[in-house]
C-alpha cells in the first residue's frame, strides 16, 4: 500500500481517441431578414441656471390711449375733413368711371416707361396746293376721342392772306386713316391756337393771326362755322396768342356758364360769349405794363393815367378752384394775376340804393359797375359836382360818360 502524497506530479498528459465517432459531419445553410432600419437623433439638453432677486412692488397702470385725449378735440382739423372727405370720395368715384388710363399697362420692370408712336397724323387729301406744311396748333377734345391741328406758315410777319387748313381725327375709329383727316376745312387766314368746349366735344374755338376769334361745331350739316368776331375798335388787332374756356356765373348764362377768353398781342384780353355768335365782347381789359415800356407787338398801346403802356399778352391760365381768377403772361416777361369779377363787385341795385341827393338812372348805375374801385369814388364826386343843377332830379347817361 502506497503512502499518501501531497505534492504535485509531474506525469505528462494523456490523450484518448474516440471510438465512435471517426468524422465531423458540417453543413452550410443561409436564411434572410428584413433589412435593419437605422436612425440618428441628436437631444440637446439645455442648460438652466436659477437666480433670484427682489424688485420694487408692481402697480396696476390703467390702459394708456393711443392718441393724445385732446387730438379729437381740435376743431381745425374736424373741418377740414369736413370740407375735404366730399371732394376726396367725389374723385375717387370719378376714377372708377374715367376712361382715361383704358388700355395702359404700367411697366413696374423699368425705371421709364416706354412711348411709342401709334399714328403719324398728316392730311394728305384734297388741299390747296400752296397750302403750308408747317402746324401751328394742336388740341385734345375734352373726352380725348378727337385731336385737331391747324397748319400755317411759321415764318410770317405782315397779314398777307396764305391758305391754311384745319384739321381734325378721331384717333379710335376703326377706319382711321392718318394720311386723310375726318373733317379738313380751308380757312383763308391761318390760325395761332385753338381750345376745345371743357364739356361740348363738338365746340372748337380758334384765334387767327389776323386778330380774328372763330367758332366751329364739329359734325355740323353744310358750314360748321358757328360764329367770327367782326373787326371794330374793341376786337384784336394782332395775332391772338391764347384761348382759355372758363366758367362765368354772371357772363355764361346764356351758354351753359361758360365763356371763351382771348389774349392777343395787342394787349387786350376779351371775354366773348358763344351764345351769340361772337359778334361781340361781353367784356375785356386793357393789359398795361408797369415798367413804362410800350409793347403789344406793334398794337399801338397808349399811356393810361402814367399806369404804362398796352403790353401784348403771350399767356393765359385760370385757376382750377376759381374759374374767374387769372394769370396772363406778358412780352416784356411780367405775370399779372386778376380777375373776372374785378369790376362786376357792384351791381345795378346797389348804385340805386344808394343814399344821395340826386339819383342815378338805371343805365348810368349799369356803366358805374365797370368802373374801377380806385376810380368809381372820384368819378362819382366829378358827376356830383357837374350836376349841381337842383331842376336836374337824375344823373344822365351822357355826363356819366364825360
Amino acid at each position: 500500500m502506497l503512502a499518501p502524497s501531497f505534492s504535485d506530479s509531474a506525469s505528462e498528459a494523456v490523450g484518448f481517441e474516440s471510438c465512435w465517432r471517426g468524422e465531423i459531419s458540417t453543413k452550410v445553410g443561409q436564411a434572410q431578414t428584413d433589412p435593419l432600419e437605422q436612425a440618428h437623433q441628436r437631444t440637446q439638453h439645455p442648460k438652466l441656471k436659477d437666480m433670484e432677486m427682489v424688485t420694487d412692488p408692481v402697480e396696476m397702470i390703467g390702459a394708456v390711449p393711443m392718441v393724445r385725449s385732446g387730438f379729437q378735440k381740435l376743431k381745425e382739423l374736424d373741418a377740414f375733413l369736413e370740407q375735404c372727405t366730399p371732394m376726396l370720395e367725389a374723385q375717387l368715384h370719378r376714377n372708377l368711371n374715367t376712361r382715361a388710363f383704358e388700355g395702359h399697362e404700367v411697366s413696374w420692370d423699368e425705371q421709364y416707361d416706354q412711348v411709342s408712336c401709334l399714328h403719324a397724323l398728316k392730311h394728305k387729301g384734297t388741299r390747296p396746293a400752296s397750302s403750308p406744311e408747317g402746324c401751328t396748333a394742336v388740341v385734345w377734345n375734352a373726352p380725348g376721342t378727337v385731336v385737331a391741328a391747324a397748319y400755317g406758315a411759321l415764318d410770317r410777319n405782315d397779314w398777307q392772306r396764305t391758305p391754311s387748313m384745319l384739321c381734325t381725327w378721331s384717333v379710335f375709329r376703326r377706319s382711321l386713316d392718318p394720311s386723310k383727316a375726318d373733317v379738313a376745312l380751308e380757312l383763308s387766314d391761318c390760325l395761332t391756337c385753338l381750345a376745345f368746349h371743357p364739356e361740348d366735344p363738338a365746340l372748337l374755338a380758334g384765334g387767327a393771326y389776323n386778330g380774328d376769334v372763330l367758332l366751329w361745331r364739329l359734325g355740323e350739316k353744310g358750314d360748321p362755322l358757328v360764329g367770327r368776331s367782326v373787326l371794330t375798335n374793341f376786337t384784336h388787332h394782332e395775332p391772338v396768342q391764347q384761348l382759355q374756356w372758363t366758367r362765368d356765373p354772371q357772363r355764361g348764362k346764356a351758354s351753359g356758364g361758360y365763356v371763351l377768353v382771348s389774349v392777343a398781342a395787342d394787349g387786350k384780353m376779351l371775354v366773348w360769349s358763344p351764345s351769340d355768335g361772337l359778334k361781340a365782347p361781353v367784356g375785356g381789359f386793357h393789359l398795361l405794363s408797369t415798367n413804362g415800356r410800350g409793347g403789344g407787338g406793334g398794337g399801338g398801346g397808349q399811356p393810361k393815367e402814367g399806369k404804362g403802356m398796352l403790353e401784348g399778352a403771350s399767356g393765359l391760365s385760370f385757376n382750377a378752384e376759381d374759374p374767374t381768377t387769372f394769370v396772363v403772361a406778358l412780352e416784356a416777361g411780367q405775370l399779372l394775376k386778376g380777375s373776372l369779377l374785378a369790376h362786376e363787385l357792384r351791381t345795378v341795385q346797389s348804385i340805386l340804393r344808394e343814399h344821395a341827393e340826386l339819383p342815378w338812372s338805371a343805365s348810368a348805375a349799369a356803366l358805374l359797375t365797370r368802373v374801377p374801385g380806385a376810380q368809381y369814388h372820384r368819378l362819382k364826386s366829378k358827376v356830383w359836382n357837374s350836376r349841381a343843377d337842383p331842376h336836374t332830379r337824375a344823373s344822365a347817361l351822357s355826363v356819366l360818360a364825360c
